[in-house]
């Protein structure tokens, strides 16, 4: 089992809301890093010496709040508060590779379903929205043995949801996370330097 802590490096994200008075004037908020974490859980179907082969599944969770407000001389002034939850529920292949009889290296990939929830505030009104897409990951890492079935390292997934909102439209979810990992091994018998049963 991997527990994950990073964050999402997101493209160019912006949410707009106009004046109904006025459509000229704008305010805007932007994400820019969305804090993760989550779990992520792999079965091996195939083992050799130093490779593994078989199926991963998990779940991360991303969220994001911004406030803006524009001043510029209109009355009245403008502000927005944003707030976005994205969820990533995931599963595909994976293959690791011990090296060393200590490091593991590991890459996984395929579809995920994404859900995304956006709340969205301006003086006159608000609104929520949640959508739900099929969207595709890869990701890949390192990771050092510390001993007893555990490991440490560092990794990356690549992740893409369109998300539909009905206040702002599609919403592209493109960016890279970038992960802390800690993995633990469970089971039964003896170990060898690299925590593998």
């Amino acid at each position: 089992m991997q527990a994950l802590l990073g964050a999402t490096l997101t493209e160019d994200l912006a949410f707009r809301r106009a004046d109904p008075a006025a459509p000229s004037r704008v305010v805007e908020t932007e994400i820019d890093t969305l804090p993760t974490f989550g779990i992520i859980g792999q079965r091996p179907l195939l083992s050799g010496p130093v490779a593994e082969l078989g199926f991963e599944g998990g779940l991360l969770v991303s969220w994001w709040d911004d406030r803006a407000m524009l001043d510029d001389g209109g009355s009245p002034s403008l502000s927005l508060r944003t707030d976005v939850v994205l969820t990533e529920l995931l599963v595909g292949p994976f293959a690791n590779l011990t090296v060393a009889d200590a490091v593991r290296l590991y890459v996984g990939g395929g579809p995920q379903i994404g859900y995304g929830y956006l709340y969205s505030e301006t003086e006159v009104d608000e609104t929520s929205d949640s959508s739900f897409r099929l969207g595709v990951y890869a990701r890949g890492g390192v990771e050092v043995s510390m001993g007893d079935g555990s490991y440490f390292g560092l990794g990356a997934k690549w992740t893409r949801s369109e998300l539909d909102f009905d206040a702002v439209g599609d919403v592209d979810f493109d960016g890279l996370q970038v992960l802390l990992t800690y993995t633990q091994t469970f089971g039964g018998g003896r170990r060898d330097a690299f925590g593998r049963y």
